[in-house]
């Protein structure tokens, strides 16, 4: 399962390819994965929280690029978002581009179970990566969690590897070497 961090990635260099622009340095390993992710080199696990969480980054930078365009400052966002409000073509883009990312995706675990997510949100994770980490954990053909989170990268190990025992967490590099094995065999 890819974390969200890496899905908006895919998305913002998806945005820079299309205008012909320069895929920064800091996005060249998210790049290699998603050529891998298009090509299907791997499943992409997927549950309706991964969507709704993608969904909001992805209409929050919508809104935010929106505003900024519009001569918005930072500070003034809150009061933007009333102001200028996203119309139905830009609601429309959102919803097309949850649709395209998600298109393929392997059914993950669906049910959730509230005392456990609890469980791991006092462990220190977010209550979204708390749910993602489950999800990829309670699906029985997901082994592998792939983020860029440091906090979940740093502590998966030591907090939740007894709770969720058949799951490794991977950073970028990590995925892309073992990816690079699993076509070599």
């Amino acid at each position: 399962m890819l974390d969200t961090n890496l899905l908006i990635d895919f998305l913002l260099i998806q945005w820079k390819e299309d205008i012909g622009q320069r895929i920064p340095p800091h996005l060249l390993r998210s790049h290699e994965l998603k050529r891998h992710f298009v090509a299907q080199h791997f499943n992409h696990y997927a549950s309706e929280w991964n969507k709704l969480e993608f969904r909001d980054v992805v209409q929050k930078l919508i809104e935010e690029r929106k505003l900024i365009q519009h001569g918005y400052g930072l500070h003034e966002f809150s009061e933007g978002r009333k102001e200028l409000p996203l119309s139905r073509e830009e609601l429309d883009r959102i919803n097309m581009i949850v649709e395209k990312t998600f298109r393929g995706a392997v059914p993950a675990m669906s049910e959730i179970d509230l005392p456990l997510v609890h469980s791991v949100s006092e462990r220190g994770f977010s209550a979204f990566d708390a749910l993602l980490l489950l999800q990829a954990g309670q699906t029985p053909s997901c082994t592998h969690f792939v983020t860029r989170d440091r906090y979940i990268l740093d502590n998966f190990h030591s907090r939740l590897s007894r709770l969720l025992p058949g799951l490794r967490v991977l950073n970028p590099k990590q995925a892309l070497f073992l990816l690079s094995r699993q076509r070599q065999a």
